[in-house]
């Protein structure tokens, strides 16, 4: 139960990742509760989460969130050593590329104060993501949603990253031409089933294009058909590596 509301939590944020405002991650107790209502009068939060509940799961978030950003400054470093290194060498620089099936996680920020947002890339410079509740899932160029993910937003954390992973080459490029000829016109709505494809979210997305599009063997398994997979742990449930971090700067 303590597993399927955390995740609960973590996914709510896909609802409003693309909005922006003044709320503080680390706000008060009315704020929280507030923030609760709000999403639950939405339907992207269960009414049967209580105020403690909320609180407790808030904390947890704000540590899995601490542990990706430390993860993609990391890996933000080691680009900026390596691109010195060139330079002083002289050497040519080798030009990264996306691959069809490589997924992202974001720390972007919503209105209410949750983070977190997951996509794939679908090949030829596109993405696909479920937007939030009450919008259906969309395509859109890499490069503007770059752009939009990163910029400056009041209220939103002080550095903001995209982490790209990457899959087995036998996996990837399946997953990515499922989700460029699935999910149109999907309803967004966060369910406690995985495997349901009537609604979606934004995790969930990326989890269904490797699950029904790569195979069962493209993913860890999941202990419970009552799960959610939320954006900071994506990478735990289909087996990848960080190769590529974006930084506003």
């Amino acid at each position: 139960m303590k597993k399927l509301m955390m995740s609960l939590l973590c996914c709510a944020i896909c609802s409003t990742v693309l909005t922006t405002g003044n709320v503080n991650a680390q706000g008060d107790s009315s704020t929280n509760s507030e923030s609760l209502k709000e999403l639950q009068d939405e339907g992207a939060v269960s009414k049967s989460i209580t105020e403690n509940q909320w609180q407790q799961m808030k904390d947890q978030e704000r540590k899995d969130e601490a542990k990706f950003e430390s993860t993609a400054e990391a890996q933000w470093q080691k680009q900026q050593k390596q691109e010195q290194i060139d330079r002083e060498n002289r050497s040519r620089k080798k030009k990264f590329h996306l691959k069809k099936g490589d997924f992202f996680i974001t720390n972007n920020v919503s209105s209410k104060g949750l983070t977190g947002h997951a996509a794939i890339y679908i090949g030829k410079g596109y993405i696909k993501e479920a937007r939030g509740y009450g919008k259906s899932t969309r395509t859109k160029s890499f490069k503007k949603w770059k752009h939009s993910t990163l910029r400056k937003h009041k209220g939103g954390p002080k550095q903001r990253y995209i982490v790209v992973y990457r899959t087995s080459k036998k996996f990837r490029g399946k997953a990515g031409s499922y989700a460029k000829s699935h999910f149109n016109g999907v309803p967004y709505s966060i369910t406690p089933n995985p495997y349901s494809k009537g609604t979606t979210y934004c995790s969930k997305l990326v989890w269904q294009s490797y699950y029904y599009g790569a195979g069962l063997y493209s993913v860890s398994p999941i202990s419970s058909p009552q799960f959610i997979i939320y954006p900071y742990s994506l990478n735990q449930y289909i087996p990848s590596k960080a190769v590529r971090a974006y930084a506003r700067s």
